[in-house]
Parts: C-alpha cells; structure tokens; sequence
C-alpha cells in the first residue's frame, strides 16, 4: 500500500440495536425506541442530557440489567 492509497473497506458492524426500549417499571421508562450500528475500529459516543439513558443504555448492553 503506497501512502497516497485509499482504504475502500466497509467497516464491519459489531452490533445492532433496533428499537431497543428499556422499563424500570411498567410505568417508568427509561430508553425508548434507540436503534444505532456500531462498527468495528471506530469510535462511538453517546450523548445526551443528565437522565436520558444513556448508562441504562450501556447496562443492558453489558446484560448489567439481568437476573
């Protein structure tokens, strides 16, 4: 590969999320409907405000929210 060469790879997605809710309880919701791609050697952020969701987020990701 010379150094003027472009890379035409497509990144590989790593994981989906479609629609991904998450209840605390019936009445308490706490992600609704989040649907996202994550791809392999590239960086993702998730943002948002104070109590969005964002760790519960993350925490089912991790499968942290399973008995």
């Amino acid at each position: 590969m010379t150094p003027n060469s472009i890379q035409t790879t497509t990144p590989e997605v790593v994981l989906q999320l479609d629609n991904v809710s998450i209840w605390y309880t019936p009445e308490k919701s706490a992600v609704t409907n989040v649907s996202a791609e994550i791809y392999d050697h590239e960086i993702t952020a998730i943002m948002g405000p104070s109590g969005c969701g964002k760790s519960t987020l993350l925490r089912a990701i991790n499968r942290m929210h399973e008995l």
